[in-house]
């Protein structure tokens, strides 16, 4: 015999549905991680080359700033939705994408300026949030 769900299992149920589905959002971090942790690495041993020992990654920049817009469009969708996204992670986040992006290299110091300027301004309201608590 099946047990009747109350309101609050059920709710409970979406939203461990909910995080379980946004831990995938972060999975990209992943890359990133790895790729900063072979940089650091190198920079322990005086490797003078670092700066192009993850050229190879520069044929695949398409799609991982294909894979960074995708997410960040799935946190907004589910901003909208749940409310349940960091609104300065997703501003930070949208800088970084508009730095990188990959079609107008004519234009190339233009989104550096603009998506630097989104992550830079972002960064320092968080930082500013996080030192005035204390």
């Amino acid at each position: 015999m099946r047990k009747r769900r109350n309101g609050k299992s059920r709710v409970s149920a979406i939203a461990s549905g909910t995080t379980g589905a946004a831990s995938i959002i972060s999975a990209h971090n992943v890359c990133h991680a790895v790729c900063l942790g072979v940089v650091a690495v190198l920079s322990l041993f005086g490797i003078a080359l670092s700066s192009t020992a993850l050229m190879f990654l520069q044929d695949y920049n398409l799609l991982f700033w294909s894979m960074g817009l995708f997410f960040l469009l799935i946190s907004a969708a589910l901003y909208v939705r749940l409310g349940c996204v960091s609104t300065k992670a997703m501003t930070a986040n949208a800088g970084i994408i508009i730095a990188g992006v990959p079609f107008f290299p004519t234009a190339q110091v233009a989104f550096w300026i603009v998506g630097g300027a989104i992550f830079l301004v972002t960064l320092g309201q968080y930082m500013k949030q996080r030192f005035n608590r204390r």
